[in-house]
């Protein structure tokens, strides 16, 4: 069972860790005390499985700002619930949420996309970038 932990809220950062972002310590300090930043940790067993931040706008607009596995919880089927969770999560998250939405990348997982459309998110723009943002 996948559980949503908000009891971890501002204590753990989003994947890949600051190392591998390139990121500075005090980006991540930053990142993390955004006014309208919330976050959430999937849980397994008590065991950390997956991350969940969302911006919640005061204008009711949900963003899911991160949304990710652990990469040794990657293709067991966990992806699919905790997403089912953190979409249901984030209609919930403030009095008069109008909108939920994203941004995702051809950089993330090949089943990212399809996992997102299944849980009845629409494409609604294409973008190219020729960088890769953190």
């Amino acid at each position: 069972m996948v559980t949503t932990d908000p009891s971890h809220d501002r204590r753990h950062r989003p994947c890949p860790p600051a190392a591998q972002s390139g990121w500075e310590e005090q980006h991540w300090q930053t990142y993390q005390r955004r006014e309208h930043l919330r976050h959430w940790v999937a849980l397994i067993h008590g065991g950390s499985v997956g991350l969940l931040s969302l911006d919640v706008s005061p204008g009711g607009d949900v963003e899911v700002d991160t949304f990710g596995l652990l990469p040794d919880h990657i293709g067991q089927g966990i992806g699919r619930h905790f997403l089912s969770v953190s979409v249901r999560l984030s209609w919930t998250v403030a009095p008069s949420v109008s909108r939920v939405w994203l941004h995702t990348s051809s950089r993330d997982h090949c089943h990212a996309l399809p996992n997102y459309e299944r849980r009845g998110f629409r494409r609604y723009q294409l973008e190219e970038s020729p960088t890769r943002q953190p």
